[in-house]
């Protein structure tokens, strides 16, 4: 997704650095690419397209469920290097937009990936599609946003915020080196897996129980869980270094340190299992 010197560079801030300063870094990164031109294209659905692969190296991506959508639209902000704006011919859709189907899979990248001049060049991507598609988005730097899918879940970001939010989904994969992470939805009908590296983890899940696995982890930040009262299931729950707090969820056993904390506990049938860890973290179930 980067190239190698910029992944060198985001490595370095990750070990070295806070927060806020690999966040600069990001900020410096992109600083100098001002808007150049908008490209749209209107994607025709075969019957056996049953996934959206969206791939971005650098910038933000936007996927929103469309209930009466029959097509996938594509809406793009492409921004260049200020210094390059003057002379340089803005182009078409495919100029900056790749796409590519294959498998049952439709693919939107960026058409600059791999070329010289790469870093000059970044992708804003809105895209809306029917919500029963499968969606996977992996970007390098970038926030990700994904709204009303009823299809399973797949995003990874190297550096940025995760934000999804639905009625009713299928399995959930979240993934975000550096970045928070916030997943909303009223049922959930596969497991539940959402990782950052730096960065808060917030879960609600508010109509139904889960009835799988639920994996929360978060290297260096707070996670917050929100399940139905009584919701089944087995709970193991680890704070390295911070505090647990079970909240409504009786059936949980908290044992406590100094610095760090453990709880595990049965509740109900146990149907589902919830593995929570945070590193350097408190852990809040609502």
């Amino acid at each position: 997704m980067l190239s190698n010197p910029v992944r060198i560079a985001l490595l370095i801030a990750l070990v070295a650095g806070s927060t806020t300063g690999c966040r600069k870094f990001v900020s410096a990164l992109s600083a100098n690419l001002v808007h150049f031109t908008d490209v749209s294209s209107t994607l025709e659905l075969t019957d056996d397209v049953s996934r959206l692969v969206v791939s971005n190296r650098l910038g933000d991506v936007t996927v929103l469920g469309e209930p009466e959508a029959t097509t996938i639209r594509v809406e793009v902000e492409v921004r260049l290097d200020e210094d390059r704006v003057a002379t340089t011919e803005v182009g078409t859709f495919a100029d900056h937009v790749r796409v590519t189907s294959d498998d049952g899979e439709i693919v939107i990248g960026d058409a600059h990936q791999g070329a010289a001049d790469e870093k000059d060049w970044s992708l804003h991507m809105t895209v809306g599609l029917p919500p029963h598609l499968a969606v996977v988005v992996t970007t390098g730097v970038g926030d990700v946003e994904v709204r009303d899918i009823a299809g399973d879940l797949r995003i990874t970001a190297g550096v940025g915020d995760i934000e999804t939010e639905a009625r009713g989904a299928g399995d959930i994969t979240c993934t975000s080196g550096l970045g928070n992470v916030s997943v909303s939805a009223g049922t959930i009908d596969g497991p539940v897996t959402i990782t950052a590296g730096k960065g808060d983890i917030a879960l609600v899940i508010a109509d139904s129980s889960p009835r799988h696995r639920v994996q929360l982890t978060a290297g260096k930040g707070n996670i917050n869980a929100t399940f139905p009262p009584g919701s089944p299931g087995t709970f193991e729950i680890e704070s390295g270094l911070g505090s647990i707090n079970t909240g409504p969820h009786s059936g949980i056993t908290v044992t406590a340190s100094k610095l760090s904390a453990e709880g595990s506990g049965t509740v109900g049938d146990g149907t589902a299992a919830y593995h929570i860890k945070a590193g350097a973290g408190s852990v809040t179930l609502h």
